[in-house]
């Protein structure tokens, strides 16, 4: 919930308190519900807008069920098939956090 992650960015900011190279902390919503009438994504990502030191993606990684199954079988979702929706998802937000580097 948005509240544990103030308490886990907190503890991150103890953690580098007094360094000198201060990591970036990404965060977007995971497990977001595939149906486009439910709002909970969209209230949580407003809510983590409002905390300090944190920058949101809007990138979203959404509940499928082709992470189940790659967990389930030990595999990557795109080993399941790199055209699926959930790959793409994967996929896409290894572009947004590592932007020079070819997918």
């Amino acid at each position: 919930d948005v509240w544990s992650t103030a308490r886990f960015r907190d503890i991150i900011a103890e953690t580098v308190a007094g360094k000198k190279a201060l990591p970036g902390i990404f965060m977007f919503i995971n497990r977001a519900d595939t149906h486009p009438g439910m709002k909970e994504a969209i209230e949580t990502q407003d809510a983590l807008r409002t905390l300090s030191g944190v920058s949101v993606l809007d990138h979203r990684i959404f509940q499928r069920t082709a992470y189940r199954r790659s967990f389930s079988e030990g595999r990557a979702v795109f080993e399941l098939g790199s055209d699926s929706k959930a790959a793409s998802e994967i996929i896409d937000l290894a572009k947004t956090l590592y932007p020079n580097v070819d997918t």
